[in-house]
């Protein structure tokens, strides 16, 4: 899948006393990997 175009990034609610961690992985076109850095909720 490729993406293009403008993206846009949300909130789910997740519900009280719910914890997470949130981060994103892109690919590049040459399948490179990299993450974001991680986002808590705390």
């Amino acid at each position: 899948m490729t993406a293009s175009g403008s993206w846009e990034i949300g909130n789910a609610p997740l519900g009280d006393g719910v914890n997470w961690d949130m981060a994103y992985r892109i690919t590049d076109i040459y399948g490179g990997q990299y993450w974001t850095p991680t986002v808590k909720n705390c």
